[in-house]
């Protein structure tokens, strides 16, 4: 179980009404649950672009593929292929 369920349904278990747990788990253990799953996703979708930059860095500069056949195995758009290759290049991807 997650620790941050334990102490609203040992409130519910004492008897307090469910309004008043729901409200103390809100404010308590909610605001950092929903931090580091905000932080999970924005790691994840960093990992995300910096896969996709890097395959189509590979597949345009190592393997001879053009941007219109990239963008269409990756149904995007052209443009945002060129925008994928040049940061892959350039490893500008930010950091988390």
């Amino acid at each position: 179980m997650s620790e941050g369920l334990e102490a609203p349904l040992r409130q519910l278990a004492r008897g307090m009404l469910l309004p008043s747990t729901v409200e103390t788990y809100r404010r308590i253990e909610g605001v950092e649950a929903r931090q580091r799953a905000a932080v999970a996703i924005h790691e994840y979708e960093h990992a995300y672009m910096v896969l996709r930059g890097e395959v189509t860095r590979r597949l345009v500069d190592d393997h001879g593929y053009s941007l219109t056949e990239v963008a269409k195995t990756m149904r995007i758009s052209r443009q945002m292929v060129a925008r994928l290759r040049d940061a892959g290049r350039s490893r500008t991807f930010g950091t988390v």
